[in-house]
């Protein structure tokens, strides 16, 4: 909970790399579950509304 806390913008697998170098391996689900569990959310704040390509001009 400490890792969620001091990142919380981390990816499930993310987590799961950093628990794994501790010595604890869990499954992606698992870790969904018990987010799910605690209602815990996990989303990434991702910049909205980003500029598409202009496109080609036809020749007139």
């Amino acid at each position: 909970m400490a890792l969620l806390e001091a990142s919380p913008d981390i990816t499930i697998e993310e987590l799961r790399e950093s628990l794994s170098k501790q010595g604890l391996s869990f499954g992606y689900g698992t870790i969904r579950r018990f987010f799910e569990r605690h209602k815990i959310t996990c989303k990434k704040n991702r910049p909205c509304h980003r500029a598409g390509s202009p496109g080609r001009l036809e020749a007139t």
